[in-house]
């Protein structure tokens, strides 16, 4: 069993390191009180291949479960043509806890550089897709979940490498429907018992 498991990483390994076109990590935190955003090389010892900084005038994090910030090629290469809004939450009632944006177009005001958006926290109930959202994706507190991979292109328009959008997110409240049809079941299993 040990000798599957330590061959499954191997190859893991041998095909995360094989794979050029990655880039930078983006992890969005939601496990504490103070949503953050953390960049990671795509391996341990190499180097960062973008830059990330805040809106003109403002902190990375604007409150504790809001960070909107730009990242930025420093080789020269464009984003991708992307508009994505992501819920997180209960894909089947459309609840969503938490919401991410990402928007890249390097013909728009942006120019050569992401915009991200995270809102944590917020209850954006329902998330409508594709009305609002492009999806609910279910959200597992405490496990790190890859969510999106941003495009850089060159001056021909090729994919060169991506960026990973990695979310940590918090556990996921029950909708407060769910709490009031709890609290009925409770209150008609009392009066029940009583007329008994």
């Amino acid at each position: 069993m040990n000798t599957i498991r330590l061959l499954g990483i191997t190859l893991t390994t041998m095909l995360l390191a094989s794979f050029d076109a990655r880039a930078d990590i983006f992890i969005f935190d939601d496990l504490t009180n103070m949503a953050s955003v953390e960049q990671l090389p795509d391996s341990p010892g190499a180097a960062l291949k973008d830059v990330i900084t805040p809106l003109p005038g403002e902190p990375l994090c604007t409150s504790p479960t809001e960070c909107d910030f730009f990242i930025t090629s420093t080789d020269g290469l464009n984003p991708g043509t992307v508009y994505e809004t992501l819920g997180f939450g209960n894909p089947a009632t459309g609840f969503a806890k938490d919401l991410m944006v990402f928007y890249g177009n390097p013909e728009s005001a942006f120019g050569s550089r992401y915009i991200i958006s995270m809102g944590a926290d917020a209850n954006f109930n329902p998330c409508f897709v594709p009305a609002v959202c492009s999806a609910v994706l279910s959200e597992t507190g405490g496990v790190l979940q890859t969510v999106a991979t941003l495009p850089w292109v060159d001056s021909n328009g090729d994919v060169v490498r991506y960026d990973t959008i990695e979310f940590l997110p918090a556990d996921v409240p029950e909708p407060r429907w769910s709490l009031l049809a709890s609290l009925l079941v409770l209150l008609s299993m009392r009066v029940f018992r009583r007329s008994n």
